[in-house]
């Protein structure tokens, strides 16, 4: 089944694209592909009123591919990788260097992403939400309390902000993991507003 699980994007980087006539200080997107080809385009994306616009395509030589934003990002934000209609998020915060690897097969499953704190959390929230649907399908794993009480654990104890606030935007399909309509779901969303709040109390 493919499925391109989606974040409710509200944090986006203004300033990732900016001209900038000096030397490039932004962040990077580098990694490799295994068994991409050079017929495949693999687009960097970035969330723009919740919709995914393209920020660039990268060329794939011999899977290895890099992208290099002209500056740091202004705020923690969520781009993704996207290859046909399989997605991969990646945080970025600052100027940093994101790694990620993937298989062209498979593409949203079983890769790896490093480079900033929060990095280890996003590949663990998506492989078991995509674990969830393979077993169980879409529907199911959106009624699945021990998927939840997980992914509520990793919003209450995150240290990094961007982590809950990815969480708590997730989707299966049309449909978000946390439903406003529900105390509990209400509950977790609070707690990663809060943490929002804490850490970057001036954004």
């Amino acid at each position: 089944m493919k499925i391109c699980l989606k974040s409710a994007a509200a944090i986006t980087a203004a300033a990732a694209l900016a001209t900038s006539c000096s030397q490039n200080k932004g962040w990077t997107v580098e990694g490799n592909v295994d068994g991409a080809t050079a017929d495949d385009t693999l687009y960097v994306e970035e969330s723009v009123y919740n919709n995914w616009q393209p920020v660039d395509t990268i060329a794939l030589t011999d899977g290895k591919f890099e992208y290099k934003a002209e500056e740091a990002a202004a705020n923690p934000s969520v781009y993704r990788l996207r290859l046909g209609q399989r997605c991969i998020y990646f945080p970025v915060d600052s100027a940093e260097t994101v790694t990620v690897s993937a298989k062209s097969t498979a593409f949203d499953r079983g890769y790896k992403i490093t480079g900033n704190a929060a990095a280890a959390a996003f590949v663990r929230a998506d492989s078991l939400i995509a674990a969830a649907v393979d077993s169980k399908g879409a529907a199911a794993a959106l009624a699945d309390q021990d998927l939840k009480r997980e992914l509520s654990l990793m919003v209450n104890h995150d240290t990094t902000c961007l982590t809950s606030y990815y969480i708590v935007g997730k989707y299966i399909g049309d449909k978000p993991v946390y439903n406003l309509g529900d105390k509990a779901d209400l509950r977790v969303l609070a707690n990663a507003a809060n943490n929002y709040d804490r850490l970057r109390p001036s954004d």
